[in-house]
């Protein structure tokens, strides 16, 4: 299996990413299985990665931390001219990041991809990360493809109220919150940074990327428990608008985020 070196930013893949155009339609998912390779973790990344996030010492690799890898890889592989999707427009539906081993923060990593349909419309990327040949992290992403011209337009859902299970934590969301994840993480999808970027993808606002709610999700879980978590899935239902404001109710083994216009995940930790 070749190995290519795993892009440093992801600054560049989302630029090609929005001028990319149209996908054939009707073709395949690719089924070969795509092998990066990377230097060790840069130390600075981690430190700002917790700063910008809250978690505290007993997380000192974050699950969430693995996703800037992670993502670099899915769009350099969305990126190929066999993919059959059209990349802006891709909605992260849900994501799951599993610990198999502990982390070392000195060593050099690989990364290996497959994907394969899920359901009518849905890609699955599944991923696993390698430490001295070793899997060490277990990840999937489920991605739907942008809808097709002349689809039926989303109705919009009413707010469901708060649920009664335990509140564990509120955090707000200003108005730069989009723009600040994106300069820490390279993340500069449009749809998270400014009104004007939002609108021309769709949205009144721009809204939070997803991997931020999950990451402050295992913050709160892993300081309330006092240990780093081994295992975090989240369903991403509804976007979280900007500015606004997202909560946390729940146990780890089910937990529910709010915001102002009412559910926007579900998950589970462990």
């Amino acid at each position: 299996m070749s190995s290519n070196p795993l892009p440093r930013h992801a600054w560049w893949l989302v630029l090609r990413a929005g001028l990319s155009g149209e996908r054939p339609p009707g073709a395949a998912l690719p089924q070969d299985v795509a092998h990066w390779h990377a230097p060790a973790l840069n130390p600075s990344t981690v430190a700002a990665f917790h700063r910008h996030l809250g978690y505290g010492p007993e997380t000192p690799v974050p699950l969430c931390l693995h996703y800037l890898s992670l993502q670099r890889a899915q769009l350099e592989w969305m990126l190929r001219p066999a993919f059959p999707h059209r990349v802006v427009g891709m909605v992260h539906m849900a994501q799951s990041i599993t610990a198999l081993a502990p982390w070392t923060l000195e060593a050099p990593f690989e990364v290996l991809l497959s994907a394969r349909s899920e359901g009518k419309r849905n890609v699955r990327l599944n991923a696993e990360l390698l430490q001295h040949g070793v899997p060490v992290v277990r990840a999937w992403s489920l991605y739907r493809p942008p809808r097709e011209p002349g689809a039926r337009p989303l109705r919009d859902r009413a707010p469901e109220p708060a649920p009664d299970t335990e509140l564990q934590a509120c955090w707000d969301l200003p108005a730069n919150a989009g723009v600040a994840y994106a300069w820490m993480s390279g993340d500069a999808n449009p749809i998270h940074l400014w009104p004007w970027t939002a609108r021309r993808l769709g949205m009144a606002q721009p809204i939070i990327h997803g991997m931020h709610t999950m990451a402050r999700c295992e913050a709160e879980w892993a300081r309330a428990g006092g240990q780093a978590l081994q295992h975090l899935e989240l369903q991403f239902l509804r976007p979280l608008a900007l500015p606004g404001w997202a909560a946390l109710y729940g146990e780890p083994a089910a937990f529910e985020v709010f915001g102002p216009a009412g559910r926007c995940a579900s998950g589970s930790a462990g």
